[in-house]
């Protein structure tokens, strides 16, 4: 059992070394990073020819209206665009609407944002004039010459822009190629008590999608999409499309990984707030419509780490980070810009799109001699749970346990020397009894193995074949017998003061007899000389 013992302290002493401290690094002290992104847009470029549409531009750039173009070109042959012989509109999965080509200021509001950032898939235009009494009313606008106060508009509580949002009188058209429309983002982080700060531009980082094929929901399965190593072209900006990002967006919970030239999201998909959130303002039905004409929303976590353990080519200086996307389950959105025009018109753009958020997580390591003790601290405490373990083991689990439980606490030889003794001493066992229960002993002592339904049951329940007669190394009966052996000795003692005192008294005696000779010795001395003088 020595070697059992050694062999759990061997197993811990290795996964304290290599789980703990090579693979988990437990040596480190932890921060959790904080972070602030900037996003911006830019439409595709518009080309010099109409040849280019729908193409890439060249490595160096291309030519192309008002820039030199390193974005892709505006694509004019969209599915979800009418054509000029369409004429039927549709809000649902894979309909057709009138497509606007808009530039980032007008689809994106407002143009640069912090944390978020929103690109419209549909714009509903509604356009209005100030009227009183509903849109049938007359013009209630303040005169053109008007002075003074009265260039205040809408002085009276009955004059407001018709028709009203609320009515559902727009004009509807989808942004056509909006998958081109490129994305740029900032970002920087920091610790929150450990001294680290970096910026884009000091920092590599991987987009990462779902394998294909795979459970989404282990972040195991993520395969790296693009790799984003900071330069003097991009400046430590994140720049992706749209399209992109909507390629590596993970798919909703139970799907697995889609196929690498499909979308993680699909814009012409059935929405999935549908039909709940999905009203028609016009007719006041929900309807199921498409994610394109909703809007959705989409989380982008961007995890940073320099432990290595997150992502394998970090360290603690080379800080790196690792960017996923998921779509909110049942989101919409949409926001409202108005426009105020000349006199009493006024125009207002609700944005329905794609709304991106940003989420800062990960974790910063840095090696502490403080957190490093700590762990060794705890780790030789955890070295000395094999004893436990052991203790546990035999007397719990052996099939000769009775026999571990009674020499537990002492040296087997001399705990065994001691039971015989004290069995010789008793006056309540006979000799062939005396025999018997040491022989019992020494069987059990030899009796080696697992009683294995102790092992299964944690000790719950066990074979009663391994079970021995309690009496066997009863406490009450062992301490009858040491009495017993107790009592005896006192009593001899008792006899040796007894012997004592009697060796006193001869030798009390003796020294009165020495007394008396020497005083009968000196009388008769005296009587002699008497006799011999007369």
């Amino acid at each position: 059992m020595a070697i059992t013992k050694y062999i759990i302290m061997f197993l811990i002493c290795m996964y304290l070394l290599f789980w703990v401290f090579l693979h988990n690094k437990k040596y480190l002290e932890l921060d959790i990073p904080v972070g602030s992104t900037r996003f911006s847009t830019m439409g595709p470029c518009q080309p010099l020819d109409p040849n280019q549409l729908c193409t890439t531009p060249a490595d160096n750039g291309t030519a192309a209206v008002g820039e030199i173009c390193k974005r892709e070109f505006i694509c004019d042959r969209a599915p979800y665009c009418l054509t000029g012989t369409e004429t039927i509109t549709s809000k649902l999965a894979n309909g057709k609407q009138k497509c606007t080509y808009v530039d980032h200021n007008r689809n994106t509001w407002p143009p640069s944002e912090i944390g978020a950032v929103t690109v419209g898939t549909r714009i509903s235009y509604h356009f209005q004039k100030l009227k009183k009494g509903g849109p049938d009313g007359p013009p209630c606008a303040p005169l053109a010459d008007a002075t003074g106060d009265n260039i205040l508009p809408q002085q009276q509580f009955d004059c407001q822009y018709e028709p009203s949002i609320s009515s559902g009188v727009s004009v509807d058209s989808y942004v056509a190629d909006v998958g081109n429309f490129t994305l740029h983002m900032s970002h920087s982080m920091f610790g929150t008590k450990l001294p680290f700060s970096r910026t884009g531009m000091q920092m590599k980082g991987y987009v990462q999608r779902c394998i294909p094929g795979t459970d989404c929901a282990d972040m195991n399965n993520m395969e790296r999409m693009v790799e984003v190593i900071p330069d003097t072209h991009n400046r430590g900006e994140v720049v992706m499309t749209l399209g992109e990002i909507l390629g590596a967006v993970t798919p909703p919970p139970g799907e697995l990984g889609r196929p690498r030239d499909q979308p993680g999201i699909d814009l012409d998909a059935t929405s999935s707030a549908c039909p709940d959130q999905c009203k028609d303002t016009g007719t006041g039905q929900h309807i199921a419509s498409s994610n394109r004409w909703m809007g959705l929303v989409i989380l982008m976590v961007i995890e940073y780490d320099n432990t290595g353990l997150v992502i394998p080519e970090s360290s603690e200086q080379d800080i790196r980070y690792n960017m996923r996307f998921w779509a909110v389950n049942a989101s919409v959105f949409s926001t409202e810009v108005p426009f105020e025009q000349e006199g009493s018109e006024r125009e207002v753009h609700i944005i329905h799109g794609v709304r991106i958020v940003t989420m800062v997580k990960g974790q910063l390591g840095k090696y502490s001699i403080v957190t490093m003790g700590v762990q060794i601290a705890t780790s030789i405490a955890l070295v000395f749970v094999s004893t436990a373990i052991m203790d546990v083991i035999l007397t719990k689990m052996m099939k000769n346990r009775a026999y571990y439980q009674f020499v537990k606490y002492e040296d087997d030889e001399d705990r065994l020397a001691t039971l015989v003794q004290q069995l010789k001493m008793s006056k309540h066992l006979s000799p062939k009894e005396k025999e018997n229960r040491v022989n019992e002993i020494e069987e059990l002592r030899r009796r080696n193995g697992m009683d294995w339904w102790a092992l299964l049951t944690l000790g719950l329940y066990s074979n009663p074949h391994h079970e021995v007669d309690p009496s066997l190394f009863s406490v009450d009966e062992l301490s009858a017998i040491t009495q017993e052996g107790e009592e005896e000795i006192l009593t001899q003692e008792q006899f040796e003061e007894q012997m004592a005192s009697i060796q006193k008294e001869r030798e009390a005696i003796e020294a009165e007899r020495a007394k008396l000779k020497a005083v009968l010795s000196r009388r008769n001395s005296s009587q002699m000389g008497t006799l011999a003088a007369s």
